[in-house]
């Protein structure tokens, strides 16, 4: 899963260029600083072999929206921010049509509401198997 704020700075101060072209259907996102190409969840992610699925919000403390899951389209490794940080740049495709969206079956995910989501994600997509701790 992936949270990403949109236009805005998140909660630590981090402000990526995401942005989200919905008329083609494309994310472009930026990885949390001094993230490489060569790591392991990133090598999953570049090859394909990990899901993703994106939340994304507009406004600070808002909640995430589910906007779909993705295919890697284009990265860019060792990419400079505007604020200095050394990132991956990626492109993504986003399918919302494949999945139905969490926002239609439970309530907006609030920011410290981390239990809610990752019991529907138990049950509803890794089927018990949970990846990683996520923290908001």
């Amino acid at each position: 899963m992936i949270f990403l704020n949109i236009g805005i700075p998140g909660t630590t101060g981090h402000d990526f260029e995401n942005s989200l072209d919905e008329n083609a259907s494309t994310l472009t996102w930026y990885t949390k600083p001094n993230t490489d190409a060569r790591q392991p969840l990133m090598e999953k992610i570049i090859f394909g072999e990990l899901t993703c699925y994106f939340f994304v919000r507009w406004e600070t403390r808002a909640p995430f929206t589910f906007i779909g899951n993705g295919k890697l389209k284009a990265y860019n490794n060792g990419v400079k921010t505007h604020q200095g940080y050394t990132c991956l740049k990626f492109i993504t495709n986003i399918f919302s049509d494949q999945l139905t969206s969490p926002a239609e079956q439970i309530e907006p995910i609030e920011e410290k509401d981390t239990a809610k989501l990752q019991s529907y994600f138990k049950r509803q997509i890794f089927e018990g198997s949970w990846p990683m701790n996520i923290s908001l």
